[in-house]
């Protein structure tokens, strides 16, 4: 016999299976690669927030729903968007998760001149994630100035490493300036980190500069970043 306690469920368990059903029909869960969602992001996240008070946590969400922590994360970064922006996400102007977690990195005022190249189709969600990586390496530069390098460089071959950081206090402008004597301050076009994970990227010169370099020294592209960030870490 089934406990009484179990026998019909209270109104909040039924609102947090509601809210897993909502969330497994608009990511794909576990069986789907790709899914067109119905709700906008913001209501997704709203699913979430109520998914994770009843069940305690954002993983056992995750675990429920059969797709990762971080992809859930990536619709909570909604919340860190400016009100302006918050609109544009709610009428689906915007809904790409990969922009709402880009422009969240942004600030506020920044987001809403972004956002809007985005919902003109002035700007792709690849070019916000460049944006942001630039944005980062250049902290001090106008968003209009970074967002016309950016634009200036679509069509320039570029090479992109990503590399581990040895020591999280690695003073970042002092490593772009190290990487700026080997290539050239022309040829490094971001520098730029995330956790503890940093990505170098340089123009098609500065490439050929890493490595003719490298080949002196008898080592890999890799090698030699690797030396270099070991070097500044001292």
């Amino acid at each position: 016999m089934r406990s009484p306690s179990r026998q019909c469920e209270t109104g909040e368990d039924k609102n947090v299976e509601r809210a897993i059903a909502a969330l497994i029909a608009n990511t794909g869960g576990p069986h789907t690669r790709r899914v067109r969602r119905k709700r906008s992001i913001l209501e997704i996240a709203d699913y979430i927030d109520i998914a994770r008070e009843g069940v305690g946590s954002l993983q056992a969400v995750a675990e429920r729903v059969g797709v990762s922590e971080q992809q859930l994360s990536d619709f909570l970064a909604v919340r860190r968007l400016s009100l302006g922006v918050q609109k544009l996400v709610r009428n689906r102007s915007i809904d790409s998760v990969d922009v709402v977690r880009e422009l969240a990195k942004l600030t506020p005022r920044e987001q809403l001149i972004v956002g809007r190249l985005v919902v003109a189709r002035e700007a792709t969600s690849k070019d916000a994630r460049a944006i942001v990586s630039f944005r980062k390496s250049v902290p001090d530069m106008d968003i209009q100035q970074v967002i016309e390098r950016v634009r200036g460089s679509r069509d320039v071959k570029q090479y992109v490493a990503e590399f581990p950081l040895v020591d999280m206090r690695t003073d970042l402008h002092r490593l772009r300036q190290l990487f700026e004597e080997l290539v050239g301050c022309q040829n490094l076009r971001s520098l730029s980190q995330e956790g503890r994970l940093a990505r170098l990227s340089l123009t098609g010169e500065g490439m050929r500069a890493l490595q003719a370099a490298a080949k002196d020294k008898g080592l890999t592209k890799r090698q030699l970043i690797e030396h270099i960030v070991r070097e500044e870490s001292k």
